[in-house]
């Protein structure tokens, strides 16, 4: 008897279309991820990495076998610090790959470098634009099935050149892209769902700092009568200031 195990992100399962779907609830397993969830898997991971067969570290005993205890130093004039696992942390969509991937760009440079030195915070900082392309080439491939023109339509937020912007300019932006030919009209409000079901932008609520990015809120729609924000992970790759 074969079982088959099908694994699927949230925001790709929520646009297949089938009249059988919600029969589909009583098997299915949602996977959530948290900042405790992550560090344990991590712990696992590097554990493993030095001792095949040891036993599992505590993750700030794992994280600091890679890591300096530095902070990451940035922002305005450099006057803002961070721990090196949330300044990670900021730049990814909370998926474990994403984690991996960014350690592994830090990993292969400090191998170049210094390989008998742990991994410090000016290394992290300057990932930034490597994961960022990373992110961005990992979300066109997911994305790529719903719209096939997706990279034209990330490359419409390159041209709004905002973190923060509103419907409108968005709008704008892509009814020049169909109107120069570049892309299919499927309208503008729903190409904009499809980036938020994708976490690729979220909500910037006006009488709040919190951002509402879907990845963090499963439940979250997107409001068009607030401002959208670009993921912080893209920001590089989107050549975005």
């Amino acid at each position: 008897t074969i079982l088959p195990v099908i694994v699927l992100r949230d925001d790709i399962y929520d646009v297949i279309n089938d009249p059988d779907k919600t029969k589909w609830n009583d098997f299915k397993i949602e996977l959530d991820w948290n900042k405790e969830s992550i560090q344990n898997l991590l712990a696992f991971r590097i554990s493993r990495a030095i001792d095949e067969n040891g036993n599992t570290l505590a993750f700030n005993e794992a994280w600091f076998n890679v890591f300096t205890k530095q902070s990451v130093i940035y922002g305005d004039k450099q006057r803002r610090r961070m721990s090196i696992f949330d300044y990670i942390s900021r730049s990814t969509q909370g998926r474990p790959r994403d984690y991996i991937s960014y350690i592994k760009e830090c990993a292969e440079t400090m191998l170049e470098k210094n390989p008998n030195r742990l991994i410090p915070a000016n290394v992290v900082r300057k990932q930034d634009k490597a994961f960022s392309n990373y992110l961005k080439a990992e979300i066109e491939d997911e994305i790529g099935s719903v719209l096939p023109e997706i990279k034209t339509i990330m490359s419409i937020l390159s041209e709004i050149r905002k973190q923060t912007f509103n419907i409108s300019e968005f709008e704008i932006a892509y009814n020049n892209a169909v109107t120069r030919g570049s892309i299919p009209d499927r309208g503008y409000s729903h190409v904009l769902e499809v980036l938020f079901n994708f976490s690729v932008v979220g909500n910037q609520p006006k009488q709040s700092n919190n951002q509402v990015f879907r990845y963090e809120n499963k439940q979250a729609r997107l409001n068009f009568s607030e401002m959208i924000i670009v993921h912080r992970g893209l920001f590089k790759s989107l050549q975005i200031l």
